[in-house]
C-alpha cells in the first residue's frame, strides 16, 4: 500500500521561571523595630527580639530556596524536552527510512520492471483500471519533499523556539525517492534533452508494459523512418497487437500514410462521443510520438493531443528541443547531457529537479518486449472474451496429427471413447485457451448450424463429421446424410464407414421412402429396448449388451430450402427425432439463411445451436439469441459462436478439414518471414503452392478410417 502522509510535532521549550524577588521591606521591618525597641528601652522579651531578629534571616532564606528549587526543576524540564524532541526526531527519521523503501516499492525503477517482466513474478501487470497508480511512471529518483511533516508546537523561551524552528527545515526531504509522473492527471508527457530523450522515454514505456496489462493498455506509436530502430521494438510487445487495439488500424504506425491512418482512426474514435456525454474508457492508449523525423505535420495532431486524454489516449512526446514539445502535454521532463533531469507540472507549476533519470536502451528493451511477447493475461480471460485463432487444422484441434495417416491411432481413440459410454462429444474448434468441444448428447440432443454464404458452414459440417468419426467407431455412431442442394456439402463424408445413407435431390416418392425407413427405425429400436428391458438407448451401452444400435445422426444441410420445397420431410424428420430421443436419434438442421424456418418446434428441440456469419441481427437472434453473430469478420471464415443450454454463449474458431498434404508425408512446414515494425508481410507468395496434391485432409481422415486391407 502506498506510503501515506504522516505528521509529528515537537513540543514547545519549557518556559525559564520567574525569579521571586527578596521582599526588602518586609526583611528590613523586623530590624527597624528591633532599633526603635533598643531606642525606646521598651523591650519584647528575649524570644521576641530573637524572632525580630531571626525573622529577615528566615525570609531570605526561603527565598533562596524557592530560587533553587525553580532552577532545579527547569533543568529537569529542559532535559525532558530534550529527551521528547530525540523521540520525535528518532520516530520522524524511522518514518522517513520506511517512506523511502516504501516510494521505492510503489514505483519500481526501469531495471526492477524489467526484472518482473524476464521473471514475470507477481508483481508482473499488477496495476488494474481504477488503482491510485495506474500509470503512474517513475521518472527517476532524486531529494523530494518527504511525505512525514514535522511542526514545533509555538511558545517557549525565544532564544530556545528559534533553535527548534529549523527542525522541519532539517527533515523536509527525503532521498533517494522516485519522482513519478501520472499519466491520468497530466494528460500527456513530453520528454526532451538530445540523445537520452529517447532513453528516458523508453523507460517510461517499458515501466507502462510491465505494470499494466495488454487487456488495459495499448501501446501505439508514430515515428519516422529515421526513429524506426529506436522504436522497433515496440513490435513484440503483446500491447501492440492489431487485434486488440481499440480501433481497426495497425498501432505502430512508420511511414506517412500508416500515420494518417492511425491518427485518423483515433480521431474518429473520439468524435464518436458527442461532447457532454460521459466516456466509457475500455482501454487506454499509450501513444508514442518521435517528432525526429515525423512522418505528418504536427497540425495534423492538435486534436488528438487535445482531446485524448479525455478519451483515454495519452501521448508520449518524444523531442531532441524542450522548445519542440507541444503545449497540451501536462508534465515535461528535461535531460541533461549527464543524466540528470528536471521534471515540471504545468497545472501546479511545481518543478523536481536533480533527479537522476531513468533510462533504458534499445537492447535492453528489445530483449524485455521479446520476453513479454507470448504472456497472455488469463486472469482477465472470459467465455466470452476470449480470442480464438484465425484458423485452425482438424489435426491441430484434436492435437492428434497421427489421425491422418496411421489408422491404428484412429481405433485407438475409438476404444479411448468407450471410457465415457453416456457421451458423444468431439473437439470441433478452439476458443483460444481450450479447444471448443461439443456432446451431442449431452449438449444436444438434437443441433442447429446456420451461416451465409462464405462464412464456412459447409467446413464446419464437414468437420463436426470428421471429429466424430475418428473419436467414435460406427458401431456407436453412424450418420444419415441430406443434401437436398445435390450433394456438395458431404462429397467426402460419404465415403466414411459411419454413413449409412446418403439422400439427395429429393422428390416426394424419395421423401416418403425416407420416412418410412427412418419410423421403421425407430420401430426396430423401440423393440429392442423391450426386449431387454431398457428405459433408452444408453442404458443399453452401460449394460454392454451387444445387440445396441449405434446412435444415428441425420444430417440436413440447406434444410430452409428443404423445407420450402419439401415441407412434409422436414416435418416428418423433426417427429422423428422428437420421438426417438431416448432411441439415439440425433439431428443435426443447417442453413444459410434461418429466418422464417425455424420454428417454435425446431427451437424447442434444438438446445445446441451454432452461428457463424450470418446476414444480419435477425438471424443472429433467430439462432443464439443474440445479434453478435451478424457482426463476425468476413475476413475469418470458420468463425462462429456457439449457444449451449439456456445461456452460455461461446464464440470459437471451427476446424479446417480442406488443407493439403505432401504425398507420402505429413512433415510440418515452416514459413519465416520478417516481422517489421509496421507487422509483417506475406507468408508466402500467393502463386506458390508448394508440391502438394489436392487430397485435402477430410479425405486423409478417410483412409485412416478405413480398416486396412
Amino acid at each position: 500500500s502506498p506510503f501515506a502522509a504522516r505528521s509529528y510535532e515537537v513540543p514547545a521549550p519549557p518556559q525559564k521561571p520567574d525569579k521571586n524577588p527578596l521582599p526588602i521591606a518586609v526583611v528590613l521591618l523586623p530590624m527597624v523595630l528591633v532599633l526603635v525597641m533598643l531606642v525606646s528601652g521598651e523591650t519584647m522579651g528575649v524570644m521576641g527580639t530573637a524572632f525580630l531578629i531571626m525573622s529577615p534571616f528566615l525570609m531570605v532564606g526561603t527565598v533562596i530556596e524557592d530560587r533553587i528549587h525553580s532552577k532545579r526543576q527547569y533543568e529537569i524540564a529542559v532535559q525532558e524536552h530534550k529527551e521528547d524532541v530525540d523521540e520525535v526526531i528518532e520516530r520522524v527519521v524511522a518514518a522517513q527510512r520506511d517512506e523511502v523503501e516504501r516510494r521505492q516499492a510503489e514505483a519500481p525503477t526501469t531495471a526492477e520492471c524489467d526484472v518482473i517482466v524476464r521473471t514475470r513474478t507477481g508483481r508482473l501487470w499488477e496495476r488494474r483500471p481504477g488503482h491510485e497508480d495506474e500509470l503512474e511512471l517513475n521518472v527517476g529518483v532524486g531529494r523530494l519533499a518527504s511525505r512525514c511533516s514535522l511542526k514545533v508546537e509555538s511558545g517557549g523561551p525565544r532564544r530556545a523556539a528559534k533553535l527548534l524552528r529549523d527542525l522541519p527545515r532539517q527533515y523536509a526531504k527525503v532521498a533517494p525517492v522516485p519522482a513519478t509522473v501520472s499519466l491520468l492527471r497530466s494528460g500527456g508527457v513530453g520528454v526532451a534533452g538530445g540523445d537520452l530523450s529517447a532513453d528516458a522515454a523508453r523507460a517510461l514505456v517499458l515501466q507502462a508494459v510491465a505494470l499494466h496489462s495488454p487487456a488495459d493498455l495499448s501501446v501505439a506509436a508514430i515515428v519516422g523512418p529515421a526513429s524506426v530502430r529506436s522504436w522497433e521494438w515496440l513490435k513484440w510487445l503483446p500491447h501492440a497487437r492489431d487485434r486488440d487495439f481499440p480501433v481497426d488500424v495497425h498501432p505502430l504506425a512508420g511511414s506517412p500514410d500508416a500515420a494518417v491512418s492511425l491518427i485518423e482512426a483515433l480521431d474518429a474514435m473520439i468524435s464518436g462521443v458527442a461532447e457532454g456525454d460521459k466516456v466509457v474508457i475500455d482501454k487506454r492508449v499509450l501513444l508514442v510520438i518521435d517528432d525526429a523525423d515525423l512522418p505528418v505535420e504536427r497540425a495534423r495532431l492538435t486534436h488528438l493531443l487535445a482531446a485524448g486524454p479525455r478519451h483515454g489516449i495519452h501521448a508520449l512526446w518524444v523531442s531532441r528541443d524542450f522548445d519542440q514539445l507541444p503545449s497540451t502535454a501536462g508534465a515535461s521532463i528535461l535531460v541533461d547531457g549527464s543524466g540528470r533531469a528536471t521534471l515540471g507540472f504545468s497545472d501546479s507549476g511545481e518543478v523536481l529537479r536533480d533527479l537522476a533519470v531513468e533510462r533504458a536502451s534499445v537492447e535492453q528493451a528489445t530483449a524485455a518486449a521479446v520476453a513479454l511477447s507470448p504472456v497472455v493475461d488469463i486472469s482477465r480471460s472470459t467465455a466470452e472474451d476470449e480470442d480464438p485463432p484465425e484458423r485452425i487444422t482438424l489435426p491441430a484441434a484434436l492435437d492428434d496429427i497421427a489421425i491422418l495417416d496411421h489408422p491404428e491411432r484412429v481405433e485407438e481413440r475409438w476404444f479411448d471413447s468407450l471410457n465415457d459410454p453416456l457421451g458423444l462429444g468431439a473437439t470441433i474448434g478452439h476458443r483460444g485457451r481450450s479447444p471448443m468441444a461439443i456432446d451431442i448428447r449431452r449438449d444436444g440432443p438434437h443441433a442447429l448450424i446456420a451461416g451465409t454464404t462464405g462464412a464456412g458452414k459447409s467446413e464446419l459440417l464437414q468437420s463436426l463429421l470428421a471429429a466424430l468419426a475418428v473419436t467414435h467407431s460406427p458401431k456407436r455412431l453412424t450418420f444419415l446424410l441430406v443434401d437436398y442442394k445435390g450433394g456438395a456439402a458431404f462429397k467426402d463424408c460419404k465415403l466414411l464407414p459411419h454413413t449409412v445413407g446418403f439422400v439427395t435431390d429429393l422428390d416426394h416418392h424419395e421423401v416418403q421412402r425416407a420416412l418410412v425407413s427412418l419410423n421403421a427405425e425407430l420401430t426396430y429400436r423401440e423393440r429392442l429396448l423391450n426386449e431387454y428391458d431398457a428405459k433408452d438407448l444408453m442404458e443399453m451401452e452401460e449394460r454392454g449388451i451387444p445387440a445396441a444400435p449405434p446412435s444415428l445422426m441425420i444430417v440436413i444441410d440447406e434444410f430452409a430450402a428443404l423445407a420450402k420445397e419439401v415441407p412434409e420431410f422436414v416435418d416428418g424428420v423433426v417427429n422423428v427425432a422428437q420421438r426417438g430421443r431416448s432411441l439415439g436419434l440425433h439431428l443435426l438442421l443447417a442453413t444459410q439463411r434461418p429466418a422464417g424456418v425455424i420454428t417454435d418446434n425446431i427451437r424447442a428441440n434444438t438446445n445446441l445451436r451454432i452461428a457463424l456469419r450470418v446476414s444480419d441481427a435477425e438471424d443472429s437472434t433467430d439462432v443464439i439469441g443474440v445479434p453478435t453473430a451478424a457482426n463476425l469478420s468476413r475476413s475469418i471464415p470458420g468463425r462462429a459462436i456457439a449457444k449451449v443450454g439456456p445461456s452460455e454463449i461461446l464464440p470459437f474458431q471451427s476446424a479446417y478439414v480442406g488443407g493439403r498434404t505432401e504425398p507420402g508425408s505429413l512433415a510440418s512446414r515452416l514459413d519465416l518471414t520478417a516481422f517489421h515494425f509496421a507487422g509483417s508481410g506475406p507468408l508466402r507468395e500467393a502463386n506458390d503452392a508448394g508440391h502438394t496434391v489436392f487430397a485435402t485432409q477430410m479425405q486423409a481422415v478417410h483412409g485412416a478410417t478405413l480398416p486396412p486391407e
